[in-house]
């Protein structure tokens, strides 16, 4: 019985390190969906395609104006990225001819961002190791119940 209890005690930790992985990676990216609360219109700068791990993400340069004040960032934009450099090319020359907002944070206008998605992947991806943990936990109680 110790050893059937320390293994589901290993299964429940290891299934907390990618549920802490994702809780955090959540957390961040909820904080900033939800801080970017402020639209303007940019002013696109430059657009860039540069390789990232085999795949060629977009990379916009703009410029917006909050209170007066011009500010300047860079968003990546996110996925789907590119498989070759031809087709990202293409995306950016129709991208360039596209008006854009730039979505910042009222308090902070340097966090600014080109997007603004809600993160439901990760949101998902967390609900789901928690689900595991949960899981491994009903399955370890059941298991003690029926062996005792």
């Amino acid at each position: 019985m110790q050893r059937q209890k320390i293994f589901f005690i290993c299964l429940v930790l290891l299934g907390a390190l990618p549920a802490g992985y994702f809780s955090i990676r959540t957390l961040g990216s909820l904080a900033s969906f939800f801080t970017l609360k402020g639209a303007a219109p940019a002013r696109i700068s430059r657009w860039e395609v540069k390789e990232t791990n085999g795949k060629f993400p977009l990379k916009g340069y703009y410029s917006f104006e909050s209170d007066g004040v011009v500010w300047y960032g860079a968003t990546r934009l996110e996925e789907p990225w590119h498989h070759n450099e031809a087709s990202a090319v293409a995306a950016l020359q129709a991208k360039a001819k596209a008006n854009w907002i730039v979505w910042f944070n009222p308090m902070d206008p340097s966090h600014s961002s080109l997007e603004k998605r809600f993160p439901s992947g990760l949101l998902i991806r967390t609900l789901l190791c928690y689900g595991v943990i949960f899981y491994f936990i009903f399955l370890f109680r059941r298991f003690a119940k029926n062996n005792l």
